[in-house]
């Protein structure tokens, strides 16, 4: 059984979604360019990190979190509109992950190599799981 972590964009149009945010959405495998300044841009999308295992056959997820972007944290108005909760504090996606994995091991699933995106290694801990 293989632990592995990514993350997954989920396209937006509008913009009172929960955690919806101009951020890099792989689904899309494109950058929109922001109307009137021709700078290109994450597409609006929101983001979720999951912790799965896997085997030659099948995958299952066993851990799936929304990533609450930074301007979502720190946006009092924004979060009590759509319900997030104050004590929803905001996470690094290898934070996110990190714990995930944290959780997994303290419920029984088996230690070894973890996969992941290259997003994944950005935190030092991760790399000594």
């Amino acid at each position: 059984m293989q632990p592995f972590v990514d993350d997954t964009g989920i396209p937006k149009k509008g913009r009172h979604s929960v955690d919806v945010a101009r951020q890099y959405c792989g689904q899309l495998g494109k950058q929109e360019t922001l109307r009137g300044c021709g700078d290109p841009a994450p597409h609006r999308c929101q983001v979720a990190v999951s912790l799965s295992v896997a085997n030659a056959v099948a995958s299952l997820p066993v851990d799936y979190q929304l990533y609450l972007p930074r301007e979502w944290a720190e946006d009092s108005e924004r979060r009590s509109k759509t319900g997030v909760p104050e004590a929803i504090e905001f996470k690094t996606k290898p934070a996110i992950a990190l714990g995930q994995i944290e959780k997994a091991l303290a419920a029984g699933i088996p230690q070894g190599p973890i996969s992941g995106g290259a997003w994944c290694w950005l935190m030092p801990a991760m790399v000594r799981i």
